[in-house]
């Protein structure tokens, strides 16, 4: 009797494992360069991408540009779609948009949403670093205030 509890207990507290235990996270590498206004390099910009799991927003992941203005940030992205243990989960969860954003001093480039196909290695587009960063923007809620 006490042996049959014990393997219910098992196949229960197994069964309640969440069902992100089986999704693999899958790797994804961004690559780009920044750039002025002209399409010279910078070196030493701060690069940002952003994008959304089933939870919410996620990142960003960070990076500097190289002396030619290049980047490369890996990230693991999670394919659990947020289903339960009862609703068999399928690892259905797709990175299709990533925002992207990169800074320089006081000069930073337009935040862009960016539509990506399905891969490991993704190449982005130029960010363009021209706007002036006292411009309004949402980096001011995310300073604590004084």
């Amino acid at each position: 009797m006490r042996l049959m509890l014990a393997v219910l207990l098992a196949v229960f507290v197994l069964a309640a494992q969440p069902a992100d235990a089986k999704c693999a996270p899958s790797l994804r590498v961004f690559s780009g360069v920044v750039t002025d206004k002209l399409g010279k390099p910078i070196p030493g910009a701060m690069v940002g991408i952003a994008w959304s799991e089933y939870d919410g927003p996620t990142g960003p992941a960070l990076s500097l540009t190289d002396r030619d203005g290049r980047y490369r940030i890996s990230i693991l992205f999670e394919t659990y779609s947020g289903k339960g243990s009862v609703a068999e989960d399928e690892c259905k969860q797709r990175l299709e948009v990533v925002s992207l954003s990169a800074f320089k001093g006081s000069l930073r480039s337009p935040y862009q949403q960016v539509r990506i196909a399905e891969g490991e290695d993704i190449r982005l587009p130029a960010a363009v670093i021209w706007l002036d960063a006292q411009e309004p923007t949402m980096l001011r809620y995310l300073k604590p205030s004084r």
